[in-house]
C-alpha cells in the first residue's frame, strides 16, 4: 500500500515538479502530492521501524513536495532526517546519497542559507563524478544546482562557468529539443543578462524559446505551456534592459496572456503583470502601466504576505516601478509613500536578485 501511495504521489509530483521553478505547480495537484506522500512516510513507519531504505524514499519526496509549497522549514527538517537516515545506513557514497543532497539544498536556498546550500550541491557534483562517471546527466543536474546557487549569492561570473558547463554536456548527452536542454539555455541567458552581456543573453532566450514552442507543439495543443512563458519573460526583459520596448512589449503581452490562461490569480501571473508595466511605463505608457504595476503588485503581495526569500527581490522591483512611474507623471507624494513602503521591505531584505527590470542599463 505504501509502495502505490508513493508512486501516486510521484505521477502528481512529476507533473507539477519545474526545474527552474517558474511556475511551482498546480496548488490542487501538489497538496494531494503531500498528502499520499505523508500516508506513505506513516505506514512504512509503523511497518519497519527505524533506519530502512523504503522510510528514506518516502521522506525524501515528503520533502520534495513540501518545498514545492513553500513549507521549506519542514522540508528541510524532513529531507535532513532521509538524509542522516541514508548516511547511517550507508557507509559508502550512493546516487540516493546525492540526490537527497540535492533536494536539501533547495530549501536552504529559498531560506537566505546560500551557503550552506552550494556546500551541499558541491559535495553533491563530487560523489556523482565519483560513483556515475564524468559524462552522466545526473553530474550535470548537480551541477546545474550548484550554478543556481553561485547566482543567488551574485557570484554571476562563477556562476556563468558552472552554466556553460552544463550546456555543454546537456547539448552532447541529451536529444535536441530536449526540455533540461532549453532550461540550460535560459539559466545561462539569465546569468549572462545579470552581467550585462545582453546580446549574448538575447541569443539563447531566444533559441530557448524556439526549443519550447517546438516542443509544446509536439507535445501539446498550442502554446500555452509554462516553459515557453518562461521564456517569453525572460526575452521580454532582456529586450526591456537594451531599451527595445516596443519589442519587449508584444512578448510581455504574450507571456501575461498566456500566464492568464494557465495560472489565472497565481503569485507568478502577477509578477508578470509587473513585468509589463515596467515595459509600458519605459515605454511611456503611463495609464496602462499603472494599473498593471498596482495590480500586480497587490496581487503579488496578497499571494505571499512578500514574506518569501526567494520572492522578495520581485516584489522590491515591483516597487521601484511604482516609484519611477509616480515621479515621472510627477506626484512627488505618492512616489515618497511608494519609497517609503520599499525602504520597509527591503529592510530584512539585503541584496536582492533583481527578477524585473528597473530602467535600461541597470542590471
Amino acid at each position: 500500500v505504501a509502495a502505490v501511495l508513493d508512486s501516486l504521489g510521484y505521477v502528481l509530483f512529476d507533473d507539477i515538479y519545474d526545474l527552474d521553478e517558474f511556475f511551482s505547480g498546480d496548488e490542487r495537484k501538489s497538496v494531494e502530492a503531500e498528502a499520499l506522500f505523508r500516508e506513505a512516510v506513516a505506514i512504512r513507519r509503523d511497518l519497519l521501524r527505524g533506519d530502512h531504505p523504503d522510510v528514506a524514499r518516502s521522506l525524501d519526496h515528503l520533502g520534495q513536495a513540501l518545498y514545492l509549497r513553500g513549507q521549506d522549514r519542514e522540508s528541510e527538517a524532513v529531507l535532513r532526517e532521509s538524509l542522516m537516515m541514508r548516511r547511517r545506513m550507508f557507509t559508502n557514497e550512493t546516487t540516493d546519497i546525492a540526490a537527497c543532497l540535492c533536494h536539501l539544498g533547495i530549501p536552504l536556498m529559498r531560506e537566505g542559507r546560500q551557503s550552506e546550500a552550494e556546500a551541499l550541491f558541491r559535495e553533491a557534483v563530487e560523489m556523482r563524478r565519483k560513483l556515475l562517471g564524468d559524462e552522466d546527466s545526473d553530474v550535470a543536474t548537480s551541477l546545474n544546482y550548484l550554478g543556481r546557487a553561485l547566482r543567488s549569492q551574485f557570484r554571476l561570473s562563477e556562476a556563468e562557468v558552472v552554466y556553460r558547463e552544463v550546456l555543454a554536456r546537456r547539448r552532447k548527452l541529451l536529444r535536441a529539443g530536449h526540455p533540461y536542454l532549453a532550461a540550460s539555455l535560459s539559466n545561462l541567458g539569465n546569468v549572462l543578462a545579470q552581467e550585462g552581456k545582453l546580446t549574448e543573453a538575447e541569443s539563447f532566450h531566444r533559441e530557448a524559446l524556439a526549443m519550447r514552442r517546438r516542443i509544446v507543439n509536439n507535445e501539446l495543443p498550442g502554446n500555452e505551456h509554462r516553459d515557453v512563458a518562461e521564456s517569453l519573460r525572460n526575452l521580454a526583459i532582456t529586450l526591456q534592459l537594451q531599451g527595445r520596448f516596443a519589442e519587449a512589449e508584444p512578448v510581455a503581452r504574450e507571456c501575461l496572456a498566456l500566464c492568464e490562461a494557465a495560472r489565472p490569480g497565481s503569485w507568478q501571473t502577477f509578477s508578470v503583470q509587473c513585468l509589463l508595466g515596467v515595459v509600458l511605463l519605459d515605454a511611456g505608457k503611463y495609464g496602462e502601466a499603472e494599473k498593471l504595476l498596482l495590480a500586480g503588485w497587490e496581487g503579488m503581495k496578497e499571494k505571499t504576505g512578500n514574506t518569501s526569500l526567494e520572492r522578495r527581490p520581485c516584489s522590491a522591483q515591483a516597487i521601484r516601478g511604482i516609484v519611477r512611474l509616480y515621479e515621472a507623471t510627477e506626484r512627488p507624494q505618492k512616489a515618497s509613500d511608494w519609497r517609503a513602503a520599499l525602504k520597509e521591505l527591503e529592510s530584512g531584505e539585503g541584496e536582492t536578485n533583481a527578477t524585473l527590470p528597473l530602467k535600461p542599463g541597470v542590471r
